[in-house]
């Protein structure tokens, strides 16, 4: 006589495989960012990258954070995926370093040494900033 699979079973299961799909490559940090949020001061931002890096005033930048998953009885880290949290502008840049300000920030969220990227000429994003 088979012994029957309890569903809880074969849905930890699938979950499992399912979650062994999921690319790795995030998991060391390795997200794409083209700066670093430095300091944060009453709506005002400091990064770490300026004119030399090809910044100009009133570009749009987003504000990455992380979302990591990790598996629910090993602890393992599973993927690390990339979320926008928020937008900023450049007021200023400097030669290795610029001024910006927030025009978007997801509530409850600390950006102190965020990365940010390049908005570009993504139309859609743009829109909703």
């Amino acid at each position: 006589m088979q012994e029957r699979i309890p569903s809880r079973v074969l849905a930890h299961i699938a979950l499992c495989v399912a979650l062994a799909t999921i690319p790795v490559s995030a998991a060391s940090g390795d997200i794409k960012a083209d700066g670093l949020i430095i300091r944060v001061h009453q709506g005002i931002v400091f990064i770490d990258i300026g004119q030399n890096d090809g910044l100009h005033k009133g570009d749009y930048f987003n504000i990455i954070s992380s979302e990591t998953l990790t598996h629910p009885l090993t602890g393992d880290t599973l993927a690390v995926t990339p979320r926008n949290i928020g937008a900023l502008q450049i007021h200023q840049a400097n030669p290795n370093m610029s001024i910006a300000r927030i025009i978007h920030l997801m509530p409850g969220e600390d950006i102190m040494l965020k990365p940010i990227g390049r908005v570009g000429a993504n139309p859609e994003r743009l829109a909703k900033i």
